[in-house]
């Protein structure tokens, strides 16, 4: 190793000053790999790796907990990660969960494996492709426009409304099906007309045929 005179040190081969493969900066209480001026207080700079070898790695080669590529890709569970951050998962119930601190209920989980790639939101133990547990999902709509609620109501019944503010329960939107062409059925799934009802039905108030 070599000491420089205002007490840094460096790590590099014999008789090279310039590559450095540890550079300590005392001045500055930071640590820099493959770099004389980190600006972190451990900075690693890849750009000098042959093509193949990780920036970062945590565990061996043949079980990788945690890898940065020369790419700068994140993977986990994972030694090619195919995106910025790619998560593989082995025989783990999660492929991600997200929860509040000291909480039990996750804010929002991918299930791997025999889960087929679920998500729960509100839940841990999705049972659908999206399972929103106790509440509902609002979907479309920026802010002045109509947009759809699915989900339950305060009384807890199962509901599909159209609404006209968002946040506002209360606010209630014509809600239109089809709109490009298609029938409506209700307890059928070959509808002949434009709605079809397989049942009775019971019509309270005015209407119009």
């Amino acid at each position: 190793y070599l000491v420089d005179i205002d007490g840094s040190l460096r790590v590099g081969v014999q008789g090279d000053n310039t590559a450095h493969l540890l550079f300590a900066d005392t001045g500055t209480n930071r640590i820099g790999i493959g770099t004389t001026t980190p600006w972190g207080l451990l900075s690693v700079n890849g750009n000098a790796l042959a093509a193949g070898v990780p920036q970062l790695v945590v565990g061996s080669s043949t079980k990788t907990d945690f890898i940065i590529d020369e790419a700068g890709n994140v993977g986990i569970g994972t030694t090619t990660p195919q995106g910025l951050l790619a998560i593989e998962q082995g025989t783990e119930t999660y492929s991600l969960y997200i929860g509040n601190q000291g909480s039990s209920t996750p804010s929002l989980v991918v299930q791997g494996v025999n889960g087929d790639g679920n998500v729960g939101i509100g839940t841990s133990a999705p049972i659908a492709k999206l399972d929103v547990y106790d509440g509902s999902a609002y979907i479309g709509g920026v802010a002045g426009s109509r947009f759809i609620d699915i989900g339950r109501d305060v009384s807890g019944y199962a509901i599909i409304q159209g609404r006209t503010d968002r946040g506002v329960t209360n606010i209630a939107a014509d809600l239109s099906l089809q709109t490009a062409g298609g029938n409506v059925g209700i307890g059928t799934t070959t509808p002949g007309n434009l709605l079809a009802v397989d049942g009775n039905v019971t019509m309270d108030g005015l209407y119009a045929m």
